[in-house]
């Protein structure tokens, strides 16, 4: 047996746990009582994360014949992270998708914010939520990640939620 000299011993550190590779995400402070006005200064849909797939048409990662289009944006989270509800709203949809998870649509007079890959959900339609009012919570898939879907929209129109999300 070789024996290592002190000085050469290398430590290791523990790997990180994915929560605490997330930057926080603070309230906004405060915000008119239009939607629209609030373009930009929206909070974040989760106390922590960070955008892992841009809103709009992108090249598959492999297959390079093929586009995808993502209607909102990817955030990875911590595992037992909750979704927040980003403006005062009334909850217009809840759903299941079959062989999936749930998703929660929030009505904001003509804009809905939704929110998608919800293992758990805490409201139900008809009601009325807070801004930072947690609406359930976000899926941890079996390899491990946390990630969420969030989209919002004018009517039948997508917004990219980068123009309207603080800081995104």
């Amino acid at each position: 047996v070789t024996k290592v000299p002190e000085k050469e011993k290398v430590v290791v550190a523990d790997k990180p746990k994915p929560a605490d590779t997330f930057d926080d995400k603070p309230d906004s402070g405060s915000l008119s009582g239009d939607f629209l006005s609030n373009k930009g200064r929206l909070p974040w849909p989760v106390a922590k994360g960070r955008v892992v797939s841009a809103f709009g048409t992108h090249s598959h990662p492999i297959l390079s014949n093929i586009t995808t289009v993502n209607s909102g944006v990817d955030i990875a989270t911590g595992k037992g992270s909750s979704a927040r509800s980003v403006f005062e709203g009334t909850v217009t949809t809840v759903m299941a998708i079959p062989g999936g998870n749930k998703t929660v649509l929030v009505s904001h007079g003509s804009y809905f914010t939704v929110y998608t890959n919800l293992s758990t959900v805490n409201v139900a339609k008809g009601d009325k939520v807070g801004r930072g009012q947690l609406l359930g919570l976000i899926d941890t898939s079996p390899s491990g990640e946390t990630i969420m879907n969030f989209q919002v929209w004018n009517g039948s129109t997508r917004q990219n939620p980068a123009l309207w999300v603080a800081g995104m």
